[in-house]
């Protein structure tokens, strides 16, 4: 699987990670997540704002005491308080660092530790709520005393319930309670749940965000708006809705606290839940709070678009039923003989179609200042000049500039103008230019209003209530290899029969080897009053194919993928698939499901028999032959083949004997040779005390190379599925060093072997009308540049011997001739 638990499609093919970096495709091997409702707007649009605002918030990490001027810039142009950069900074990385933790978290792992945003003290983002709460008092933001308290309020007992959890986590660390004191405790801290989920419930509901909406606030631009802003909380099929002005202290909508207060409290309830059941997604603890809470925030993020992002909209009659002066327009210069303007064009001091979006809370009179905006009415450039007023305002330009074409307005009979006026020929395109200046404001409001913010932690919300893909309570370390070279002997080598050239064969030395391997594994703590369990086996899978060797990977024999639950839209669930046809062969060393052992270890010791594929290692070496009586370490590695590995320390338990004197891991290059199943027999002890599992294995030289895997199966509590751990051990019982001419020698064969089979192909598409399914060469193309091996090469042999032999063997004649 992916480094990257989950994606997010927000929609038109805009993918955010789990972190919101926005990805060009997801990886096939992830779920991804659809946001509950399309975007209103271009795609393109919304990629472009998300990484200018994704681009300032890395910036923003360069110096934390200073805001740089063009982060600055960019944020007083989007209209947003700065003190917004550090929340969307920090709920960023909150929603990607909690996902993360989610998906790998082990049992002996400290929940506090990873969380390094909770430290002793307040977190940074509780800092930042704080801040927030006062900046709001600050600004006299219409957010009247009870709302102001109970959001307070709320934020409180969040961090409360993750305190609880917190002190029973480090109470935890220096006890070792019975199972009935676990259980005890357990009650308590579901009690303790069942209390705070109700109270962090009501802080998620819409109704909790709704406060008085003082009219006399929002004179300025708002209100002269009325009738071209719309909200957007519809996809591109829905239509956008027309907003009117609120009653005076009518409760509305106010997000203003809401992203990194909904952020403050999912940290400390997943946090407090962590601690409470590590293991909740892999026993569905809290699964139906946890999707509450995710639809809960979804309705929050949705309400966000339907109340207060808006943005102007404008109808082709807008422009033209617009009579402009001659003031409005200007132009470079006027034909007196023809009587015509040549570049006319609306003025820049024409304030008739303010243009852009804006947020209903945020931006305010008080916001907007001295910025008199006139939907349709004149007002002279002289007026503009001499009080200063500023064409753009956050995303908003008072002064936007249709691409008019215009032409003087002809009085009617019997009229006279006293001035010139003109009038707009092009409606329809002024209309939706302006419409996408706006759509592309919108975009930019939209990826710094939260929205994105609270669709990443729903989003994690929704994914933390799905089974997990990699076990929460199984951890594997990587496992201890170690070999004892024993005494060698000389033996031949030979290659496969080769078209033109025969068998090669070869004087080579063959070192059996002692092979020891110590595995370490991690299961359930016994500090659980509900435990997980398990069974342990040893499995062996397919390697060959077609004659070939492929290293096997257990994920061919198990795989897990989340698939859309049926039962409840916009969640997911884990399916857990088997391939029986990749298994050959499994030993039981555990039979009976288990929980890790709290009273007496499990001990076991005895010889696995299992059928696997097995091959010969063969190591090229410099040397033209190689003499029966030459000591290994005489004979010189071509250095160019040698693998140079760098081994890591290795955590174990287990010591292997004085003897085995080398580390047992792959630190040579070479080939795969000699395949073939067999039984094979090795020899295991198992020891399991409480949470640590200890398996080691020696193996019996005479059974070469292969590859084991130790498998860890755990029952999934929810789905009753089992979800598998598995540690591959690859055996390596005989290393057969072989001079390198015989390589060579083969290599060449093989090029031969290429130009015998073209040139009889192309003597048999002269000599007969081959079909595609010709039985010799209906799977070969003289125009091909073959990419031919001893399996390919034997079965155009043994189709040409038995379809056309007399070809063949005058082919093969004429070859041996020329050469």
């Amino acid at each position: 699987m992916s480094n990257i638990p989950y994606v997010i499609h927000i929609g038109g093919n805009v993918y955010l990670d789990s972190n919101g970096s926005i990805i060009q495709d997801p990886p096939q091997d992830i779920p991804v997540y659809d946001a509950p409702f399309e975007l209103p707007v271009d795609p393109k649009m919304v990629r472009d704002a998300l990484k200018e605002v994704k681009d300032v918030l890395k910036d923003i990490n360069k110096n934390r005491n200073e805001y740089h001027e063009d982060v600055v810039e960019i944020f007083n142009t989007l209209s947003i308080p700065l003190d917004l950069l550090d929340v969307l900074d920090a709920v960023g990385k909150i929603a990607g660092h909690l996902s993360t933790v989610g998906s790998v978290i082990s049992i002996a792992v400290d929940l506090a530790k990873l969380f390094g945003f909770l430290k002793e003290g307040p977190s940074s983002l509780e800092l930042l709520v704080d801040k927030r709460f006062k900046n709001v008092e600050k600004a006299n933001y219409s957010v009247q005393d009870t709302l102001m308290q109970l959001l307070k309020e709320g934020f409180k007992d969040s961090g409360l319930f993750a305190a609880d959890a917190n002190i029973y986590l480090n109470q935890l660390k220096g006890t070792n309670p019975t199972k009935l004191e676990l259980e005890s405790d357990r009650n308590r801290l579901y009690n303790s749940h069942t209390v705070h989920i109700s109270k962090i419930s009501l802080l998620l509901g819409l109704g909790t965000w709704f406060s008085m909406f003082n009219q006399y606030d929002h004179t300025t631009v708002f209100g002269k708006l009325i009738g071209v802003l719309y909200t957007m909380p519809d996809g591109p099929k829905g239509a956008p809705v027309q907003v009117t002005m609120p009653k005076q202290n009518e409760n509305y909508f106010d997000h203003r606290l809401m992203a990194p207060m909904v952020s403050k409290v999912i940290e400390d309830y997943l946090f407090g839940i962590r601690a409470i059941a590590p293991e909740y997604r892999s026993t569905i603890d809290f699964r139906d709070n946890i999707k509450d809470l995710a639809r809960q925030i979804s309705t929050l993020a949705q309400a966000i678009r339907k109340f207060v992002l808006t943005r102007t909209i404008y109808t082709p009659y807008h422009f033209s039923s617009a009579v402009l002066r001659a003031d409005e327009v200007t132009f470079d210069s006027y034909d007196w003989v023809k009587g015509i303007y040549k570049g006319l064009r609306v003025s820049p001091y024409c304030r008739r179609w303010p243009v852009g979006a804006l947020d209903i809370r945020y931006h305010d009179n008080k916001f907007f200042g001295n910025f008199p905006i006139s939907l349709g009415i004149y007002i002279s450039p002289e007026e503009i000049k001499d009080f200063g007023y500023k064409p753009t305002k956050g995303l908003m330009n008072a002064q936007w500039i249709p691409p008019a074409i215009l032409e003087e307005l002809t009085a009617p009979p019997g009229i006279n103008f006293d001035k010139k006026l003109f009038i707009i020929k092009n409606p329809e395109e002024c209309a939706q230019a302006a419409n996408k200046q706006s759509e592309s404001d919108y975009a930019k409001l939209l990826a710094v209003s939260g929205y994105y913010e609270l669709l990443r932690l729903e989003t994690l919300l929704r994914h933390e209530s799905t089974e997990p893909v990699q076990s929460q309570t199984v951890y594997c370390k990587k496992p201890g290899l170690w070999r004892n070279s024993l005494p060698s002997n000389n033996v031949t080598v030979k290659s496969k029969n080769i078209i033109g050239t025969g068998i090669i064969k070869a004087s080579a030395v063959q070192e059996p080897q002692e092979f020891f391997a110590s595995a370490s594994i991690k299961t359930q703590s016994i500090k659980r009053a509900r435990p997980v369990r398990y069974k342990v086996k040893l499995r062996t899978l397919s390697s060959i194919q077609s004659g070939s060797w492929t290293d096997p990977e257990y994920t061919q024999f198990q795989w897990a993928q989340y698939e859309s639950d049926t039962e409840d839209s916009g969640f997911k669930k884990l399916k857990l698939e088997l391939n029986n046809a990749k298994l050959l062969d499994e030993f039981t060393l555990i039979s009976d499901w288990t929980s890790s052992p709290r009273d007496k270890s499990i001990y076991q010791q005895g010889t696995a028999e299992l059928t696997t594929d097995t091959f010969d290692w063969w190591i090229p070496v410099k040397s033209k032959s190689v003499s029966p009586h030459s000591p290994i370490e005489d004979i010189e590695i071509s250095k160019k083949m040698l693998v140079h590995s760098s081994f890591s320390p290795i955590d174990i338990d287990v010591m292997p004997p004085i003897r085995f004197n080398k580390l047992g891991g792959q630190d040579w290059e070479g080939e795969k040779r000699d395949l073939k199943k067999q039984k094979v027999k090795i020899d295991y002890t198992l020891k399991w005390t409480e949470d640590r599992l200890t398996v080691n294995i020696q193996n019996n030289p005479e059974y070469r190379n292969f590859v084991v895997f130790l498998v860890i199966e755990e029952e999934l509590i929810g789905s009753g599925q089992v979800l598998h751990t598995a540690v591959p051990i690859p055996i390596n019982g005989l290393l057969t060093y072989v001079p390198q001419k015989f390589f060579d020698d083969e290599i060449k064969a093989i090029k031969n072997a290429i130009q015998i089979i073209i040139k009889y192909s192309k003597r048999y598409y002269v000599e007969r009308t081959p079909n595609p399914i010709d039985p010799i060469i209906g799977w070969l193309r003289p125009e091909d540049n073959f990419a031919i091996n001893f399996d390919s090469i034997n079965r155009f042999v043994n189709l040409a011997e038995k379809y056309n032999p007399e070809l063949l063997k005058e082919i093969l004649s004429s070859y041996e001739e020329n050469h």
